[in-house]
């Protein structure tokens, strides 16, 4: 049995950020299990392994999601490679590292709010269109719970991951009666090689207490979070636009337990 659903995407075309590793690395993977034709777009080169892995239907770009003339570069070549576009996974992201917000930069501020906020807006705005033109389709937008939570240190992340679910409903707005349906997702914490490697010089008991934040008391396998964006690009998800989907493990609902019930 798969835990995929064989030729659900075939003839479509899917355009994937930070393809390279990670949750954008399974988002792609899951695509193209699917049927769908996927461009892989990362900063890092790794998606070049990941296409050749892939093979057929499978193209990578390289490019820096915050840069308009690599996100339009990116769309031009999922409509020349493949014909045309159906679905944009904005996957790719960045987190600062802990600091107060007064401590910090102004430079690393921007570079949070490009990379996290900017890169989508750059990707919609060139990729609706011919998603318009193809007939229709689907963006699905990750934000983060960092969007609905405070946490110490990251001002710049959580700013621009709330500001991706705002985006996202203006954008639906905009574009539902058109065809083109556009989402967001809130992942909780995720076991990314980008937050392994973040965690790197701490002692293993503060990755795993902040795993266990939730009410599953783990984090999530990125494949369980590329399960969700292929949903809500699916046309099982047909009458959801607008939407944003907490994928946490109810961490965001999670409170502080006094006492023992039963």
């Amino acid at each position: 049995m798969t835990d995929y659903w064989p030729g659900r995407f075939d003839g479509q075309v899917a355009l994937v950020t930070g393809a390279g590793a990670g949750m954008g690395e399974a988002t792609a993977r899951r695509f193209h299990q699917e049927g769908a034709s996927v461009v892989l777009v990362d900063i890092s080169g790794r998606q070049k392994d990941v296409a050749a892995e892939l093979g057929k239907r499978a193209v990578p770009v390289q490019g820096d999601i915050a840069s308009s003339a690599d996100a339009a570069n990116a769309v031009r070549t999922a409509v020349e490679e493949f014909g045309g576009l159906h679905i944009i996974a904005n996957v790719a992201g960045l987190q600062e590292m802990p600091t107060p917000l007064d401590q910090l930069a102004e430079e690393e501020f921007d570079r949070m709010v490009d990379i996290n906020l900017k890169g989508a807006f750059l990707f919609m705005k060139y990729g609706i269109p011919p998603i318009i033109e193809s007939g229709g389709g689907a963006v699905v937008n990750v934000a983060s719970v960092g969007a609905l939570m405070g946490f110490t240190g990251l001002p710049a992340y959580s700013g621009a991951k709330g500001g991706i679910i705002s985006l996202t409903r203006a954008a639906a707005v905009e574009y539902g009666q058109r065809g083109v349906r556009i989402n967001s997702i809130c992942p909780g914490t995720t076991l990314t090689p980008r937050l392994r490697f973040f965690f790197k010089d701490h002692p293993p008991e503060v990755l795993e207490a902040i795993v266990k934040g939730s009410i599953l008391q783990r984090g999530a396998d990125p494949a369980e979070l590329a399960s969700t964006i292929v949903f809500m690009a699916s046309r099982e998800a047909s009458f959801i636009t607008g939407a944003n989907l907490v994928v946490d493990g109810g961490q965001t609902v999670l409170a502080p337990t006094f006492f023992q019930s039963g």
